[in-house]
């Protein structure tokens, strides 16, 4: 009986801890050691991905990489995050690739995609990227891929690179279990207020989430 009980003092706190990723994940996690997060190894489902546990990724390389280039790593946030994955998508099901949605006239810029985020004063700053998944790719090497890419030309790199963020928040979508469609949006020169109300474009509530210790 003694035994039976201690094992069910030690196994409850561990089962506490186990919860998928979200928002309160960026306080434990952060460019210094995510790479310690094995969920960041697994091989992605392509045809159903944690989008949070991918987009979290992108978000952790570009601040490792950041603070390589002795820049400050860029607070995150759930707003950005949500109108980066949502272009995201809309790139990847609307068959386009730009900055400017040319297939709805509600979403064309990114300040009214900031807005719909519920961004009240969106000064946002995009990199956006597609490229087609390698052989069983895992969270962390399409994150690598598409931060590469971007690190690769001067335009995105100079984003990446800048001193001007306040804010950030990165967004993927997989079309077709093949192509990837990345997006990072940086809130430029001053802090994010939030509209009030109720926000336009919220993250889906996904039933795959990875369960993060």
């Amino acid at each position: 009986m003694k035994k039976s009980i201690l094992f069910s003092l030690m196994i409850y706190p561990m089962m506490l801890m186990a919860q998928p990723w979200n928002n309160e994940s960026y306080l434990k996690w952060n460019e210094k050691n995510f790479r310690k997060c094995s969920a960041f190894s697994l091989p992605v489902s392509v045809f159903n991905p944690d989008y949070r546990l991918l987009n979290a990724a992108v978000f952790f390389v570009t601040n490792e990489i950041r603070v390589r280039f002795r820049k400050y790593p860029i607070p995150f946030s759930p707003l950005l995050e949500s109108s980066a994955y949502h272009h995201s998508k809309a790139m990847a099901e609307q068959s386009f690739f730009s900055h400017t949605n040319p297939k709805d006239p509600t979403r064309a810029t990114t300040s009214n995609r900031g807005s719909m985020a519920g961004i009240h004063n969106p000064a946002i700053a995009e990199n956006i990227a597609m490229t087609y998944i390698g052989r069983k790719p895992s969270y962390l090497k399409i994150a690598e891929e598409l931060v590469s890419m971007w690190m690769s030309s001067p335009g995105h790199r100079e984003n990446i690179l800048s001193d001007n963020p306040k804010a950030m928040g990165c967004g993927v979508y997989i079309r077709n279990g093949s192509t990837v469609f990345g997006t990072q949006n940086f809130q430029w020169f001053e802090q994010i207020v939030e509209s009030g109300g109720v926000h336009k474009d919220v993250l889906p509530p996904w039933d795959n989430s990875t369960t993060i210790q």
